[in-house]
C-alpha cells in the first residue's frame, strides 16, 4: 500500500510539473552574420583622427567578417509565465590575414537564463543571470555607444533596465578583467537616460592607445537620448539626438565595461533616417567627440550619409559619403563609395543582402591618408 502511494504521488508530481511548464519543440536559432572581402587595399588603420576606417562608414570598407548566433530554448508556464535559456557564439576577436581581411575566431558570447511573466512582476519584464552582451551602434559606423559584456545578473522592463556585471569580457591577453559594473537605463516618452559605473578589482588587461587602469580605478558614463518620429523634426522618418559624458573613460568607450584612468570624454550625436520616397531612403549621422587627457586633448568631428535606391524588385544601389576632421592636428579625411545590391526584396534595412562596392579614400597632408581605392564584396543576413 505504501509502495503504491509513493508511485502515485511521484506520478502526480510529474504530471503537475508537466502541466505547469510546457517546453517548445527544440531550439530556436537567431543571429547575425556578415562576410566581407576587400581587394587591392592595405589595412586602413588609424588616420590620425582618433578614429578608424569603420567610423567612415562600412560601405566598401568592411575588412572583417562577423558572426553572432544564439541557440534559444523556451518554456511556457501558467498565466503567461515563461523561462528562456540562450547559448550564443560570437566572434569577439579576429585575426587579420596578409591582406588585412580578418579570420573568424568564435567564442562563447552568451550563456544566460531569463524568467518573466511572473505574478508579482510588471507586464513585459524579466530577470536574468549569466554571461551576455548588451550593445548598440551609432548608425552607419562601427562605433558602439554602449557595450556591456560580462557575467552577472539584471532586470529588464519597458521603462527600466538594471545590469550588474562582475567579470568583464576577454581583453587582448585573452584573460578577463576583474571588476564590477552597474548600469541603469530609464525610458519615457522618447527619452532614454543611462548611467554606467565601473570599478576594477585588479589591473586591467584591456589596453587601448596609451590608456591604462589599475585596481581601485573606476569610471562613470552618462548618456541621454531623445528619439523623434520625424527626420529633423519635420520630414518623414526618425531622428535620435544624444549626448554622452564619461569620467575616467575615453571617447570610444563611454557606457562600456571599461576604465581609462585620467581621461574624460564627451560626445554629441545626431542619427537620422529620412524616407524620401518609395525608392529612396537616406540615413545620416553626425557626431562630435572630445577627449581630455594628460598627453593632449583630441576633438573629432564626423559626418556622413548613406542613400539606398531601389532599381527593381531584387536590385538596388547604395551611395555613401563620409568626412572626418580632428581640430588640434587639422587632419581631415573623406570617403565616397557606391555599388549595387542584391536582395530577395529590395528595401532599405532588409536582409539578406549581397553587395559589391568601390570606395575612394583621401585626406590632407596632416592626416597621412593618401589617395586610395578599395573594392569589396560582402554578404549580410539576420535570422
Amino acid at each position: 500500500m505504501k509502495k503504491t502511494f509513493k508511485i502515485t504521488l511521484a506520478s502526480a508530481l510529474v504530471c503537475a510539473s508537466t502541466f505547469a511548464l510546457a517546453s517548445d519543440d527544440g531550439f530556436q536559432i537567431h543571429g547575425y552574420v556578415r562576410a566581407d572581402v576587400v581587394f587591392d587595399s592595405e589595412e586602413f588603420a588609424d588616420i590620425g583622427l582618433n578614429t578608424s576606417a569603420d567610423q567612415l562608414g562600412s560601405l566598401g570598407n568592411q575588412h572583417d567578417s562577423f558572426m553572432a548566433v544564439d541557440f534559444v530554448k523556451h518554456w511556457e508556464g501558467e498565466n503567461g509565465s515563461w523561462a528562456e535559456y540562450t547559448f550564443g557564439l560570437v566572434t569577439l576577436d579576429s585575426t587579420p590575414d596578409d591582406h588585412g581581411n580578418n579570420i573568424l575566431t568564435p567564442e562563447t558570447g552568451t550563456n544566460v537564463f531569463k524568467m518573466g511573466g511572473l505574478d508579482f512582476m510588471p507586464e513585459g519584464s524579466n530577470v536574468w543571470v549569466g554571461t551576455r552582451k548588451i550593445a548598440s551602434d551609432i548608425s552607419l559606423v562601427d562605433q558602439k555607444y554602449r557595450n556591456l559584456h560580462g557575467t552577472g545578473f539584471g532586470y529588464e522592463s519597458k521603462n527600466f533596465d538594471l545590469t550588474v556585471m562582475k567579470q568583464f569580457h576577454p581583453g587582448d591577453t585573452g584573460e578577463h578583467d576583474e571588476g564590477t559594473a552597474v548600469d541603469a537605463v530609464y525610458r519615457t516618452s522618447g527619452i532614454e537616460a543611462e548611467v554606467t559605473y565601473v570599478y576594477l578589482d585588479a589591473d586591467t588587461n584591456i589596453l587601448y592607445d596609451d590608456h591604462t587602469a589599475t585596481a581601485g580605478d573606476s569610471s562613470v558614463s552618462v548618456r541621454v537620448a531623445y528619439t523623434d518620429d520625424k527626420f529633423l523634426f519635420a520630414l518623414p522618418g526618425s531622428t535620435t539626438y544624444s549626448v554622452q559624458y564619461g569620467s575616467n573613460t575615453d571617447a570610444k568607450h563611454m557606457n562600456w565595461t571599461y576604465v581609462a584612468d585620467g581621461v574624460d570624454a564627451y560626445r554629441v550625436v545626431l542619427d537620422g533616417k529620412y524616407a524620401m520616397s518609395q525608392s529612396l531612403a537616406l540615413s545620416t549621422v553626425g557626431y562630435y567627440e572630445a577627449e581630455q587627457k594628460d598627453s593632449g586633448d583630441i576633438n573629432t568631428i564626423v559626418v556622413g550619409g548613406n542613400l539606398a535606391q531601389t532599381l527593381n524588385n531584387n536590385v538596388g544601389m547604395e551611395y555613401q559619403a563620409f568626412y572626418a576632421y580632428e581640430t588640434e592636428s587639422e587632419a581631415a579625411t573623406y570617403k565616397v563609395a557606391a555599388g549595387p545590391t542584391l536582395q530577395l526584396k529590395t528595401l532599405p534595412f532588409v536582409r539578406p543582402i549581397l553587395k559589391a562596392d568601390v570606395a575612394y579614400f583621401n585626406g590632407n597632408d596632416e592626416s597621412g591618408q593618401e589617395s586610395e581605392v578599395q573594392f569589396s564584396v560582402s554578404a549580410e543576413a539576420f535570422f
